[in-house]
């Protein structure tokens, strides 16, 4: 990236990266051009070009932006939530939401990309996060909301490789089933087989008060609760 980035304002530069999630999320990353951004956003490509090195730049940028972004609406989730087990139903929902305003195009071409950019994607960071799961669903014991009888190492590996499945899922399920529908039923059901009987009745009261399965829940509901703590 130039020296030119220091001359927008954090604003403008966050800006740029939304559009390229969005033409990402609808088009996918061979179908995503530079052109494309700037037009959309009312600038030349030559500027474009004096922010980011290359289309490959411009992707890498919008994807980390994306990930913080992330990693910031789910420390504020875990910090508002009465116990783990709420926390992590909304960070599901927050990822459904995602899956909804992604094309299947967009997970058929996340793995070439996730190998190109393969120090970003699958660094010591994983380990990490795996250590991060398991330290939360013993917190969830602690405050009863998940079982003390379970292998959650075994457990978590399994629930990891039923996601990742959903991005080579396409050929095997019938038009009529969407990938945020297979997330959200691996996702609830790997809550219900580890939760007391406690933790199935907030889960249950989750899934009824806010129709969770359903096309058309309202993610108004979840942004608010996520904004409360700002």
């Amino acid at each position: 990236m130039t020296i030119e980035i220091q001359e927008l304002s954090k604003g403008e530069y966050n800006k740029i990266l939304e559009a390229v999630i969005v033409s990402l999320q609808s088009k996918g990353f061979k179908a995503t051009r530079m052109d494309d951004i700037a037009s959309g956003l009312g600038m030349s490509k030559r500027t474009l070009y004096e922010i980011f090195e290359n289309k490959d730049d411009m992707i890498f940028n919008a994807i980390k932006y994306f990930r913080r972004k992330q990693i910031h609406q789910i420390t504020r989730i875990f910090k508002t939530s009465d116990n783990v087990l709420e926390a992590v139903i909304k960070t599901i929902l927050l990822h459904q939401q995602v899956i909804k305003n992604s094309s299947p195009v967009f997970y058929n071409e996340l793995n070439s990309y996730a190998q190109k950019f393969k120090e970003f994607f699958h660094d010591d960071s994983n380990r990490d996060n795996e250590q991060e799961f398991l330290s939360m669903l013993e917190q969830g014991v602690q405050q009863g909301v998940f079982k003390s009888n379970k292998d959650y190492r075994l457990t978590m590996k399994i629930f990891m490789i039923q996601m990742e499945s959903l991005k080579r899922c396409e050929d095997l399920i019938p038009c009529d089933i969407r990938p945020w529908q297979i997330y959200t039923t691996i996702s609830l059901n790997f809550l219900r087989s580890i939760a007391t009987a406690k933790g199935l009745e907030i889960l249950e009261n989750y899934i009824s008060n806010y129709d969770l399965e359903n096309e058309e829940y309202n993610h108004e509901i979840l942004n608010d609760q996520i904004n409360e703590s700002r």
